[in-house]
């Protein structure tokens, strides 16, 4: 399976319990939205705890983008095209 070592040395690995999603709430878009949102101005640091916290609610960047800098209006595009799906 795939993971990543974080700077402080612990690895969280994609089959680790967490699951992927394509569908969600449209509360929890709205809190995805406001992660990604600060994710683009905040520290390295601060970006790898809001990219947890979005791994969480099932939601994996790299899962929709394979470049730097997936922003708000690229979580509306998904939702938009149907990619990922509202369950409400």
């Amino acid at each position: 399976m795939g993971g990543q070592t974080f700077a402080h040395g612990r690895a969280w690995r994609y089959g680790s319990g967490m699951k992927k999603r394509s569908a969600f709430t449209r509360a929890e878009i709205a809190e995805l939205k406001q992660l990604i949102r600060e994710k683009q101005t905040a520290s390295a640091d601060r970006q790898n705890v809001l990219r947890a916290r979005m791994r969480k609610l099932g939601f994996f960047i790299t899962d929709y983008a394979d470049y730097p800098g997936f922003v708000e209006s690229d979580l509306d595009d998904l939702v938009g095209r149907g990619t990922i799906t509202l369950l409400d």
